[in-house]
């Protein structure tokens, strides 16, 4: 794969379109999720503010990109109780599960739970607020085969890349934990809202959205020994430039009509993260500069995430 490739502009068309879907719904996106995802705030610990603030901006892409889909797709209002199941099927897989303030032991005992409410529809003897909320999501939707196919899947994703992430492994391994995590998460959003699935580009967009998640988080992820694709390729290159083209290449392909909003939105964050992270070399930041939208400088889940928890804390 070349990186002297010069870098895709930004297409005019999917800029208007997903400033069209921002605007599509009559209760602005905030203000639905504050109102929806208030009783859930203890659920998750943070250890700082800053880290409070990254975890409730990541909840509401989660929930916001969601409720775009519905429209982009469907042209029509979203059921935001389903998005809503799905945002803490998320929150439980990314923050619960996953999270940096618990033991690896305690990650076991957490898995074990699941597992058995998953596969076995065991209740399980003591319920935390946690495992209360996945399994009455389970109860929920156990009758559609579908859907708890999915939900599996998406735990499945997340047990293989966690077991990947603690130990050293090829490229072709980080590659594909990073495929699976995401992927089965975009996928169940699709089958819980009865949307149909795309094999090829469904896995794609979940591949890429996982991607650009671990290059923001590579600092992160280096310092609490977490091994991903971007921290394989940082330690491989010493910087990751071969990732902003690949993820590049892979939004080209994607086709029009259906793909229309994450083409758009993920060339936006592809550029936004090169001008923000300093694992990107000065030539390449150079290039991408005058195809940014966001101004340098601007912490995104920074100010999202501080302005949605004045919001639920207010109320």
């Amino acid at each position: 794969m070349t990186t002297t490739t010069k870098p895709l502009r930004f297409n005019k068309l999917d800029r208007l379109l997903t400033m069209r879907y921002l605007k599509s719904h009559k209760e602005p996106a905030k203000r639905i999720f504050v109102r929806l995802f208030e009783p859930y705030i203890d659920l998750f610990q943070f250890s700082s503010e800053e880290d409070k603030y990254e975890s409730i901006a990541s909840l509401f892409i989660t929930f916001g990109t969601s409720m775009l889909l519905n429209r982009h797709i469907d042209k029509k209002d979203i059921d935001v109780s389903i998005n809503m199941d799905y945002m803490l099927m998320y929150g439980i897989v990314d923050h619960y599960i996953d999270s940096k303030n618990i033991s690896t032991e305690e990650k076991e005992n957490r898995m074990t739970i699941i597992k058995n409410i998953l596969y076995l529809d065991i209740k399980p003897a003591v319920m935390t607020k946690a495992v209360q909320i996945l399994y009455d999501i389970y109860q929920k939707y156990k009758h559609n085969d579908v859907v708890i196919k999915y939900i599996r899947k998406a735990f499945e994703g997340e047990y293989f890349s966690y077991k990947v992430q603690y130990a050293e492994h090829t490229y072709e391994m980080y590659k594909k934990a990073c495929g699976m995590k995401g992927s089965t998460m975009y996928c169940l959003h699709k089958v819980m809202n009865g949307l149909e699935l795309n094999e090829k580009w469904d896995y794609n967009v979940g591949y890429l959205g996982q991607l650009l998640d671990d290059i923001s988080d590579v600092d992160a992820d280096n310092k609490n020994g977490i091994n991903t694709m971007a921290t394989y390729i940082l330690k491989r290159d010493g910087y990751l430039d071969v990732l902003f083209y690949e993820i590049l290449n892979e939004i080209a392909e994607f086709p029009d009509d259906d793909y229309t909003l994450y083409r758009a939105t993920m060339t936006m964050l592809n550029y936004y993260i090169v001008n923000e992270s300093s694992h990107f070399t000065d030539s390449l930041k150079l290039k991408v500069l005058p195809y940014s939208l966001l101004k340098p400088g601007l912490k995104i889940n920074q100010l999202l995430g501080k302005s949605l928890c004045d919001m639920i804390y207010q109320n």
